[in-house]
């Protein structure tokens, strides 16, 4: 049942510069891919959706190591993941992503997942029969509630490393450093190593790696044991971060070696130092294997800290039912207050979080954009489906195109800096470029007077020119450059596919429900999965079917923001209430929540306050103030609109005078 909810959205292996292949729902796909086919594509674009985001412990891989998200400074390098050739490169991200936030979802489970992540990140998975997916994590946990036996997709824990040359070690060298970090000691004042083994299979295997890489050693039998005397390649008793710098091959090479030293000779990896521990889970990952790290903490004994890397050649891992008992998802309020993320090129990470590693989702609104710009500037013509090998293509994805240019609105939104670039886009676009596009990442952080400017520039844009703002909060912009954009909504779902899932949960849990309480439903959960099985739960626990039942828990399931509006309106009827308290919340509500959401949740509280209305001078009053803030207005400054209506409902209610009539 629960496969076949999404059966509209189509996700394949993500190629992050052709729109039939990017991860995600239909609707924006033909949408964009119409406009780029039939050369419509508005001049002004506005995408927007939830960025998806970690915890201040999950990190991310250098090149040298691992580092906490927290912790990213500007230069680091960040690894990506390609799904189509399950590759894992470096790059320079795009975008660092560092916000408020009050709560989390953590998972953890004992065959190697850890993750804390937002319910808008977004998740890769795969499923046995169809291969890749990508969902939203809040979607991930409705399903893994409603169904029995859990979320039945795997998460991915292994990746491989494109081509390279190496570290200067030939395969058999590589296995005498294996073998020398394991069991030899080396004094800084001779030039010889010491290797002092009592196994016999130990001691076999030193002769043999030894002669097999010609290094000359000498031995000494003591009693039980035998030691070996030779000249180490490298001087060192750890897996530091030169052995980053291995290639695939030499990965594996070492990965083969080290159980057979400092293991079990199958699966486990022993080692008190936890730079070791890290490069070899590292090793066994590239070897395809899905390694986690766990310690023994000894000290209380004078031992000390003992690190264990379990490797398994079962590479997903997934939350489904153990002995009946499925993975528990729990809220989490991040530590430190924030939330983090990343925007890279192939829109996938590679992170890690408590010694486990995963694969998983970025933010696409950014990606998306930059396809856009491809798709306008390709040389084979405009198309959703660029070539990616023309000059123009490569200039692009490359980032140093000059007729494509990004600006981060939160390290670059100043005024300076965006009149520099608004002045600059009216010239002509440069080489064999087609039009010249600007992508405002983060808009929301532009300061007034730099939104001011685009304003001035978004009502007179050169045809050749074309602008795409990225926010998570576009309530942050001003109503008026919202209404100048193009709008395009990620990751919400359209009504039809949340129907769907709403019809099948009801069906497979036996609910007696009607086709006109569902869309109800439908219509009110704003696009979330989540909050529409929240409010079929609600609904189904009460046990009324009705209209006034169903209108009653549609109304108390309001979001956070229509809340704070509800409550700003019950100070305003508020008897003997004084209008300057009501004024003064609405100048902060608005500034983060958009004029018509908060017109629409204050007509329905007056609406409510109408129907319970006692006397007929009641009635009269709270309908005139209905008629007033129901409506529509589509002039400029919407918000000193409502305000003046919010005014003239405050004089009505309590004098039954409307001074501005």
């Amino acid at each position: 049942m629960i496969k076949k909810r999404r059966k509209g959205d189509l996700n394949v292996a993500y190629r992050p510069y052709r729109i039939d292949e990017v991860f995600g729902h239909d609707r924006i796909k033909n949408m964009i891919s119409g406009y780029l086919e039939n050369a419509t594509l508005p001049h002004a674009s506005l995408f927007t959706g939830p960025a998806g985001c970690v915890d201040c412990d999950t990190e991310f891989f250098t090149g040298y190591g691992w580092k906490k998200i927290s912790e990213y400074t500007d230069g680091d390098l960040v690894m990506q993941y390609d799904t189509t050739t399950k590759i894992a490169s470096l790059v320079k991200p795009l975008r660092y992503i560092k916000k408020s936030s009050d709560k989390l979802f953590h998972f953890k489970t004992k065959y190697g997942l850890d993750q804390c992540l937002s319910k808008d990140h977004r998740v890769l998975y795969s499923l046995r029969k169809s291969g890749l997916h990508t969902d939203s994590f809040e979607s991930i946990m409705n399903t893994h509630e409603i169904n029995k036996h859990g979320f039945n997709g795997k998460f991915l824990t292994s990746f491989n490393l494109g081509a390279s040359a190496g570290i200067d070690m030939c395969s058999a060298d590589l296995r005498i450093m294996v073998m020398i970090i394991a069991d030899a000691t080396i004094d800084s004042n001779r030039t010889k190593c010491c290797l002092n083994l009592k196994k016999k299979r130990k001691i076999d295997r030193a002769h043999k790696l030894l002669k097999e890489a010609g290094i000359e050693y000498s031995t000494l039998t003591q009693g039980d044991y035998t030691r070996f005397y030779f000249i180490p390649p490298i001087r060192t008793k750890e897996f530091d971060s030169y052995f980053y710098g291995c290639n695939a091959n030499q990965l594996e090479t070492i990965s083969s070696e080290v159980v057979l030293w400092d293991g079990d000779q199958k699966n486990i990896f022993f080692t008190t130092s936890k730079q070791s521990a890290d490069f070899i889970q590292y090793a066994f990952t590239v070897s395809g294997y899905r390694a986690s790290i766990n310690i023994d903490d000894r000290r209380i004994n004078n031992r000390s800290i003992t690190y264990r890397v379990i490797r398994s050649t079962n590479t997903v891992c997934g939350l489904s039912a153990v002995a009946d008992r499925k993975t528990v998802i729990s809220e989490y309020t991040p530590i430190d207050g924030y939330q983090y993320c990343f925007t890279v090129p192939s829109s996938y990470l590679v992170l890690r979080r408590n010694n486990c590693i995963f694969i998983t989702g970025n933010c696409g609104k950014t990606t998306f954009a930059r396809i856009v710009a491809l798709g306008l500037n390709c040389e084979t013509g405009v198309t959703p489906n660029p070539c990616c090998e023309c000059s123009t293509c490569k200039s692009i994805i490359a980032l140093n195109s000059l007729s494509v240019l990004e600006l981060d609105g939160a390290r670059t939104g100043n005024i300076d800096t965006v009149r520099r670039v608004l002045n600059d886009l009216p010239a002509a676009p440069f080489g064999n470029d087609r039009v010249r596009v600007l992508i405002l990442d983060e808009a929301h952080k532009l300061s007034d007077a730099a939104e001011d400017a685009l304003l001035k520039f978004l009502e007179d844009t050169p045809a050749h020119v074309y602008i795409i703002l990225c926010t998570n909060e576009p309530q942050k912009l001003k109503e008026v450059i919202r209404q100048r954009c193009k709008m395009v909504q990620f990751s919400r779902l359209e009504c039809k596919p949340i129907y769907e899932l709403l019809e099948q949960v009801a069906q497979f849990e036996g609910m007696n429900y009607n086709s006109k309480i569902l869309n109800k439903i439908t219509e009110e959960c704003e696009g979330t999965p989540r909050i529409a099985l929240s409010f079929l739960q609600q609904i189904n626990a009460e046990g009324s079917w009705t209209d006034e039942a169903v209108g009653f828990i549609l109304s108390a399931g309001l979001e956070a923001d229509q809340q704070e509006v509800i409550d700003m309106c019950r100070l305003l009827v508020k008897k003997h209430g004084q209008w300057q308290p009501v004024q003064n919340i609405f100048l902060k509500l608005v500034k983060k929540i958009p004029v018509e959401t908060m017109r629409i949740a204050a007509t329905g509280f007056l609406s409510g306050c109408f129907k319970r209305s006692t006397s007929i001078e009641d009635a009269t009053r709270y309908a005139k103030c209905v008629e007033l803030v129901g409506q529509l207005y589509y002039g400029p400054k919407p918000e000193h609109m409502l305000l003046m209506k919010l005014f003239r409902s405050y004089n009505i209610i309590h004098s039954g005078n409307d001074i501005w009539a």
